[in-house]
């Protein structure tokens, strides 16, 4: 696990958009990628930390990952705390996040971090429901996890889908950017990468689907607004719940009129494999409604 540049250009993004970083707790205790520390230095100021306070809090820092904890700290957080299985990096408590939170940690926070640390957790509901549950109402949890092309890094990979039915208003929260970061290498290897903001399936009725050849994160930020039981529902995949739908509705009409979406499921699989391969050769993978290009400088400054 580890903080490298698209993941301080993400933390800089939750910073200008209004997010309180006062009371930080880390999920895994963080280190930062310092192989290209001049791009770091660049987001830090584009977004008005000084350059004197990122050297003061960089300083000494000779080595290529140094503690994650001021960087926090010149995001404006207090206190920065962490937790992790196992106590082999430092971490503040000792918790698998297989297993239910422990009560002392519930509520506290004002950002819960994840930097790449619960695609490791097999238990993954009850990973995501300790991160929810540890923030207080007003906070927001701050993901950098993987989403393509990293088979075998983890236990998981996830999706938009995933992403937008979790952080649902049903379980009291509300998603304030989801984007995906596509690396690119830059200098001396230090990974990079193109952003792009992704919408809900739900609002294009469609999947949120990705095929390409490069490695991707998945980035979220998501506010808690109200104190709800997390998962007192579990979610559905929002395709599958139009598709219910409509099923219970033609029940009580009779509608022949063909759909896209009754066409849609009329297409072989195969033939839509052969499609899907031949926009993506064509387009590029991105080229879809539910994604939206966006640069550095948006990214960092907020404007998403």
């Amino acid at each position: 696990m580890g903080i490298d540049v698209p993941s301080v250009q993400f933390l800089c993004c939750a910073k200008s958009i209004g997010v309180d970083f006062s009371d930080t707790m880390m999920v895994g205790r963080q280190v930062v990628d310092l192989t290209d520390t001049d791009v770091i230095t660049s987001a830090l100021s584009t977004i008005g930390i000084p350059r004197e306070q990122i050297f003061a809090a960089l300083q000494g820092k000779v080595e290529e990952r140094a503690p994650a904890e001021p960087l926090f700290s010149l995001l404006g957080a207090r206190q920065v705390l962490s937790v992790d299985a196992s106590d082999y990096e430092g971490a503040t408590y000792i918790h698998d996040f297989n297993q239910p939170l422990p009560a002392y940690l519930a509520g506290q926070f004002s950002v819960v971090h994840d930097g790449g640390t619960i695609e490791h957790v097999f238990n993954i509901p009850q990973a995501f429901k300790n991160c929810m549950e540890m923030l207080r109402v007003g906070g927001h949890f701050i993901q950098v996890n993987v989403a393509n092309n990293y088979m075998g890094h983890g236990f998981w990979q996830f999706c938009p889908e995933l992403i937008y039915r979790i952080f649902s208003r049903e379980n009291g929260f509300q998603i304030k950017a989801v984007l995906m970061n596509v690396h690119v290498m830059h200098g001396g290897g230090a990974s990079l990468g193109r952003w792009y903001k992704v919408e809900d399936p739900a609002k294009h009725h469609c999947r949120a689907e990705l095929i390409n050849h490069r490695p991707t994160y998945i980035c979220t930020i998501a506010q808690r607004v109200e104190d709800k039981r997390i998962f007192a529902t579990f979610p559905q995949q929002s395709d599958y719940v139009e598709t219910w739908k409509r099923t219970q509705e033609r029940r009580h009409e009779i509608d022949w009129k063909p759909t896209v979406f009754s066409i849609r499921r009329m297409i072989p699989r195969p033939v839509k494999k052969l499609i899907r391969w031949s926009l993506n050769a064509v387009s590029g993978p991105f080229d879809r409604p539910y994604y939206q290009r966006v640069s550095d400088q948006d990214v960092v400054l907020g404007r998403i």
